[in-house]
């Protein structure tokens, strides 16, 4: 009996079969064919899209290599430039202080002789009155000759003993 039953049911399904598809066939192809044609549309787009995004990575790693590049060498210019600028520096305030060393050990110099003179007035002179006596300036001589200590309205005064 089990037996039976297995054979009409596998007897109706194939009649069901045939009964769909008679009334669903013709659209089932056609939907069939419609997936198909979509899903070789969409492999297709795939691949494009793939292979677009592809371009678009050498695209910009080619344009951040060249912007690299480009900054990197206007850094080693700015660099060089720098280090010229402050080598250039450098070599005027070298320049300065030697010409200021020189021109205190000028000033230092005049002042010892002067110094000196002063002392020796004074040792040969006797008890005479003090007075202002007008002495020479006190100059650089790579100060253009300009007078680097001025008194009262641009005289040099020192307090001499008159002899």
């Amino acid at each position: 009996m089990t037996q039976m039953l297995k054979e009409e049911v596998r007897e109706r399904l194939g009649n069901i079969d045939q009964i769909r598809d008679i009334i669903f066939g013709a659209q089932i192809r056609e939907y069939e064919t419609r997936f198909g044609k979509l899903e070789s549309d969409i492999s297709l787009l795939q691949q494009e899209m793939r292979s677009h995004v592809e371009q678009l990575k050498v695209n910009f790693s080619a344009e951040l290599k060249a912007g690299f590049e480009s900054l990197e060498k206007k850094l080693k210019l700015y660099n060089l430039n720098h280090e010229e600028e402050a080598a250039d520096l450098r070599l005027s305030v070298d320049r300065l202080n030697r010409k200021f060393s020189s021109c205190v050990q000028s000033l230092d110099e005049e002042l010892d002789s002067q110094t000196k003179s002063i002392r020796e007035d004074i040792s040969h002179t006797s008890s005479s009155p003090l007075s202002y006596h007008r002495a020479p300036p006190l100059v650089c001589p790579s100060a253009s000759r300009r007078s680097l200590f001025m008194g009262r309205q641009g005289e040099n005064n020192l307090l001499t003993v008159n002899s």
